[in-house]
């Protein structure tokens, strides 16, 4: 969770990237970040799979956090979610010149 939080607030900027529903975007709110930032960059698709998945990584990190019955292999999938979510965003700040890595 901690990492989706960090990367959203890399990439993050709230001059140029507004939030979807026009909610003031908070520091740690990871979701709405990511969420403006990814449609900043694909303006050009409607309702970007990238976003969903993005999006659902978010909520299972934050679910796995708080189950106390999570098992090893939610944290195996967890952690390959999060890998993933991390190079989407790389793949679109190198395709949008907004490198962040």
């Amino acid at each position: 969770r901690e990492v989706l939080t960090t990367l959203a607030q890399l990439v993050f900027d709230k001059d140029k990237h507004p939030s979807a529903d026009g909610t003031d975007i908070g520091k740690a709110d990871s979701k709405r970040m990511l969420e403006a930032y990814i449609n900043y960059c694909l303006k050009h698709k409607d309702n970007p799979r990238e976003l969903k998945f993005a999006k659902a990584t978010i909520d299972f990190s934050n679910e796995l956090t708080h189950n106390r019955t999570a098992t090893s292999l939610d944290a195996e999938l967890c952690f390959s979610a999060v890998a993933t979510t991390v190079n989407i965003i790389r793949i679109i700040s190198q395709n949008n010149k907004t490198r962040f890595l």
